[in-house]
């Protein structure tokens, strides 16, 4: 049955694909990959769930249906959360040529099942944002908030070789908790991303001006809010992503 499945939705792919055919051979062969990939017993893409709890009921509120129907190809994409949502109200934060596939309320492991929502074929860079900030909101231990930032780096390795993976790090807020955390998540997500060997971190610490655990200053942040930062700090945290990746986003 399997095998008839698999056989059915490679041929619905190939299909769809002639209505493009200068994407089918790289665009269909990914698709096909990837599903294939998510099939295979064993495979970690969707053992996050287990400790992460609930998905992320926003995506199906809008994001997925206009993500899924997308065809348009990008250089670049983005996955992350509310942190890089929020950009899309700053005209000329990301490239035209950037997908930004961002969903508030994200955790990392939505991210990583979200993966059939992005664009596939020949990307040069896939931004990761934030790494693991609403999965220490929720209380997930932080050693499987690493291990889900492992699970997303090597998801969009088997995906895109040759790929520049970039990374931006929990960055400080109001919550203590929060800010008590990250030091130990950003580092093993690191950790992960330094293995795989064609990756740039984009320390959010030197943008806010602070050491590891203290919290941001109240006029970086939304008005009334513990945890977005402000327009002001996301124009610089582009200007961090240039430097430590050679481009942005």
């Amino acid at each position: 049955m399997k095998r008839i499945t698999a056989l059915f939705f490679a041929t619905l792919v190939l299909g769809c694909s002639i209505l493009q055919p200068e994407k089918k051979d790289d665009d269909a062969a990914r698709w096909i990959a990837a599903w294939l990939m998510m099939q295979t017993p064993g495979w970690e893409w969707n053992e996050c769930r287990t400790w992460s709890g609930e998905r992320n009921f926003i995506y199906n509120a809008g994001y997925q249906a206009a993500y899924a129907t997308d065809f348009n190809f990008y250089s670049a994409w983005i996955r992350g959360n509310s942190t890089m949502d929020l950009t899309r109200q700053y005209p000329g934060w990301s490239a035209s040529s950037t997908a930004n596939r961002s969903v508030s309320g994200n955790t990392l492991c939505d991210m990583i099942e979200q993966v059939v929502s992005t664009p596939l074929g020949a990307v040069e860079f896939i931004l990761i944002a934030t790494t693991g900030g609403n999965d220490i909101l929720r209380g997930i231990p932080n050693d499987r908030v690493i291990d889900s930032g492992g699970i997303i780096i090597r998801q969009t390795r088997a995906l895109h070789p040759s790929a520049l993976i970039g990374a931006i790090s929990v960055h400080p807020t109001l919550v203590a908790s929060a800010n008590a955390n990250k030091g130990a998540v950003n580092s093993g997500i690191k950790a992960h991303l330094d293995a795989d060997g064609n990756g740039c971190w984009i320390d959010t610490l030197p943008v806010f001006g602070k050491s590891e655990g203290e919290p941001a200053d109240v006029s970086q942040m939304y008005p009334n809010d513990r945890i977005h930062y402000n327009e002001s700090m996301a124009w610089a945290i582009r200007e961090a992503i240039n430097t430590a990746c050679g481009r942005y986003p």
